[in-house]
Formats: C-alpha cells, sequence, structure tokens
C-alpha cells in the first residue's frame, strides 16, 4: 500500500500526469490514449519515480473520464521480480516482458553476489496477468539495464546485445533514470557501442503498462455465526 503523501492541486490533465482520487492512496498514470493506469504498489511506482512530488489530487468525476486501461509494470532495468509463491526469480525488460533468471549463477555473473537484495515480491493477481513471459535469460544483460564498466565513468543503457553510451549527465536524467539503478561490471564483452543518448527519447523514458487488468472470480457467502447475538 502506498503511504499517506502530499500532493499537488488538480490542474488540466494532459497525457504523462500522475492523479489521484481525494479518498484513495492509488496513483494512476494518464496514458496518451486517454487511459489511467494504476501503480498496483508504491514499490512498482518508485522504479519510475524517486517522490510523489508531480501526483495531482482530482476528483471521482474527473478520474471517471479516463477509463480504466490496466496497469503500470516494474521500470526496466530497475528491480527483479518474484511472487511470493514460487522462488523463480525474473528480470524485467520494456514492455512489461520477463524472462526467467535459470540458476543462481547466472544471478551473480550479472548482478553479483547481493543480487537477492534486488528481488521485489509483485502482488500475485498482477503477476501473470500483468507480465508476458519472454524467453529465459542468457549471459547479457537485460534490455532497459544501465551498467558501467569499473574504472569507467561511461554509463550505458542496455538494448539486446547493443549498449548505448549517455553522452551527459543530462541526458541520463531527462529520461528519468536513476543513478541508483547502475549496475558495476567488471567486463561488457560481447556488446555493439551503438549511437550516443544525447537527450530525452520516449521509447527510453515512456511508462510500462499493460492493458490486462486482474480479476477475482468465484462465489462469496456471507453469512452469520450460529452463536451471534439476536438484535
Amino acid at each position: 500500500n502506498f503511504a499517506s503523501f502530499a500532493v499537488s492541486p488538480a490542474k488540466a490533465l494532459a497525457a504523462g500526469d500522475l492523479v489521484k482520487g481525494p479518498n484513495s492512496d492509488a496513483v494512476y498514470y494518464i496514458g496518451a490514449n486517454g487511459k489511467k493506469y494504476v501503480f498496483p504498489d508504491s514499490k512498482t511506482y518508485f522504479t519510475w519515480y524517486k517522490n510523489f512530488n508531480g501526483v495531482k489530487t482530482v476528483t471521482i468525476s474527473e478520474l471517471d473520464n479516463y477509463p480504466a486501461g490496466g496497469a503500470v509494470t516494474y521500470r526496466a532495468g530497475t528491480k527483479l521480480v518474484k511472487t511470493v509463491d514460487s522462488n523463480k526469480v525474473y528480470a524485467v525488460e520494456p514492455g512489461g516482458s520477463i524472462r526467467w533468471i535459470k540458476d543462481e549463477a547466472t544471478a551473480k555473473a550479472l548482478w553479483g553476489a547481493n543480487w537477492a537484495k534486488m528481488v521485489n515480491d509483485v502482488i500475485p493477481g498482477y503477476f501473470f496477468s500483468t507480465y508476458t513471459v519472454g524467453s529465459d535469460l542468457g549471459s547479457m544483460y537485460p534490455t532497459g539495464s544501465l551498467v558501467q564498466k569499473n574504472g569507467d565513468a561511461t554509463i550505458y543503457y542496455v538494448d539486446g546485445t547493443t549498449i548505448r553510451p549517455f553522452a551527459t549527465g543530462d541526458a541520463f536524467t531527462v529520461n528519468g533514470f536513476d543513478f541508483a539503478f547502475i549496475v558495476k561490471t567488471d567486463s561488457l564483452s560481447g556488446y555493439t557501442t551503438g549511437s550516443s543518448i544525447t537527450g530525452a527519447e520516449s521509447a527510453l523514458s515512456s511508462i510500462s503498462a499493460s492493458s490486462n487488468v486482474p480479476q477475482l472470480g468465484g462465489s462469496v457467502m456471507v453469512s452469520l455465526a450460529s452463536d451471534t447475538p439476536a438484535s
């Protein structure tokens, strides 16, 4: 659950806005398609944003103007994910694609001995209904990762087998990246160096969301206990 937080007063909404209703802490992202996408929890939110400063409080009527589009997924290259009822850990790529990390040796080789500290539990109802399972992860970092070779000041964005250097610190921050998610490594062999990232690129900063909305099934029956006192 989200903790209580102060928010900005409501203004006209536009694509990219973050909003919440007056009686709930749930935060939504307004998509370019005019739909709202919910952040399932604060852990998901903080892979995209550092604080709640940009969240606007709107009326229920204003929220109702935007149909539910689905749920926001973890940002690629930030955290590893799993569910509480499974030991299988996945890396997240853009678009909510997840790739199973087959063994601990692979995880250590990519993220170091403390890789387990990167793992977050995703709410079960939002896992396979929101994410798409891709191929198993091999020896290369998943797309969306931020990597930096030890002893080198250059930060790279991983795009498949290509790594793209950030030309400046501004090019890094303008795309909403967080230095806390950079992975340090001894080697970047096997990658091809691509074009530099010199400014904002929508493909790098766009929120990833799924159109699948978790549904609860089955029937619920409610009755009074046999020892309930009479009125």
